[in-house]
């Protein structure tokens, strides 16, 4: 059902399985979860102190409650994890998981080196857990750079399916994304369906191999007709969230796609999120992704900071590309400057001023993302450099990244 994007009969679903079985902690919080994603905050710290209360040691719920509430002093919450982190039993997932919990919680209450301690240390336990290879990642945005040049463009010029419906809102990971979203979703004639692999569906298996000519351009294995219906098979996609005129897709990781979306989308409207690399790169590191397979770069400081060098370039090469394709928006402008930047915001999305869109924290929506607790609160500049309390800690990735800091 949550995959379905059907939080209210998940709701449902977890609560008869608590009618009918009280103690089952996994019910309480995977209810929490999902009350969280659709605003009911207080009912969900309610359901993951069920949860615990009902199993002290389940740390998910641990993990849970930390994201959802602001800790304001070293209080019986801290001291239940840090008991629980104690104990000699507990496995390696475990303690990643109540890592990144007391990370969080020690970050609230301003002790900085021991919430990093937690930090590095879950994220220790993370990367273990699997391979990478940094190499292998450079290769796949080479690629990209390769295939999607001006003439490849140019030669799909009429390829695409001409259809304004999507906005695509894409940058790093914690870099406003969901922020952004939030505000253009507070808008009447927009949905925001949230992080959607819609688009990776659909052009999945699209090949391009270089034609005969002398300069050797790029095609795709399909004609002009074929891409129209590659184009036209996402929207009908999305286009079963809701009828509304607009529909965000908010996965971040589409920003290695925006080539392929001027092609099979040419209207579509493309926002980048940007945010200063090193607040975006730590706020990934302190985080825990419930996707990790999409974020395998996200558990070690100098993989993390050369992804992100990576992404740089990337973004580099689409400007150059496909000049005026994409808005740019920058998380630090829109908390300081918030109505100005909504304004210019909607006006790229061909969208008219709505007072709705400032009040964004009121808008009742599901939000699937770790910013979930965030986007129900109004703009707060807290997390503004919030890297430099942890600046110590941080200098691998800091030597790593090769990208303007300002």
């Amino acid at each position: 059902l949550e995959k379905q994007g059907m939080s209210d009969q998940a709701i449902e679903s977890y609560q008869r399985a608590i009618e009918i079985w009280p103690d089952y902690a996994e019910a309480h919080c995977n209810l929490g979860i999902e009350l969280e994603k659709t605003g009911q905050m207080e009912a969900a710290v309610h359901s993951f102190r069920q949860a615990i209360a009902i199993q002290p040691d389940h740390v998910e719920s641990h993990r849970q409650l930390s994201k959802s509430v602001r800790h304001t002093s070293h209080d019986d919450d801290i001291k239940a994890m840090e008991d629980l982190y104690a104990r000699e039993d507990l496995s390696a997932e475990q303690r990643m998981y109540l890592g990144f919990a007391l990370g969080k919680a020690f970050s609230d209450i301003k002790e900085y080196d021991r919430s990093f301690e937690f930090i590095a240390e879950a994220n220790r336990l993370n990367r273990k857990g699997y391979d990478y290879s940094i190499p292998e990642e450079k290769a796949r945005f080479d690629q990209i750079k390769k295939v999607f040049t001006p003439e490849v463009i140019r030669a799909h010029q009429d390829a695409g399916y001409q259809e304004n419906t999507p906005i695509f809102i894409l940058g790093m990971p914690r870099s406003g994304t969901t922020l952004v979203e939030q505000v253009l979703a507070s808008h009447p004639d927009v949905h925001g369906a949230g992080e959607l692999k819609d688009f990776s569906v659909v052009s999945q298996g699209l090949s391009w191999t270089r034609d005969g000519s002398e300069t050797g351009i790029y095609r795709s294995d399909l004609g002009i007709e074929d891409l129209k219906k590659v184009g036209k098979s996402y929207i009908d996609r999305i286009r079963e969230f809701s009828p509304l005129p607009f529909i965000t897709d908010k996965m971040p990781h589409n920003f290695l796609h925006v080539g392929l979306i001027r092609i099979l989308l040419p209207k579509a409207k493309v926002v980048h999120c940007q945010r200063t690399p090193m607040d975006t790169c730590f706020s990934i590191f302190k985080n825990y992704f419930s996707d990790p397979d999409s974020h395998q770069y996200a558990y070690h400081l100098e993989e993390l900071g050369n992804y992100y060098n990576l992404y740089f370039d990337l973004m580099a090469h689409w400007r150059d590309t496909l000049p005026g394709f994409m808005y740019e928006i920058r998380y630090e402008d829109l908390v300081s400057d918030q109505e100005n930047q909504t304004r210019k915001l909607l006006e790229f999305c061909s969208l008219e001023w709505d007072d709705a869109c400032l009040s964004f924290h009121t808008t009742k929506r599901k939000v699937t993302t770790a910013s979930a607790a965030q986007v129900r609160q109004p703009i707060y500049k807290d997390s503004v450099k919030l890297w430099k309390r942890f600046e110590k800690g941080l200098e691998p990735l800091q030597r790593v990244l090769r990208v303007p800091e300002a």
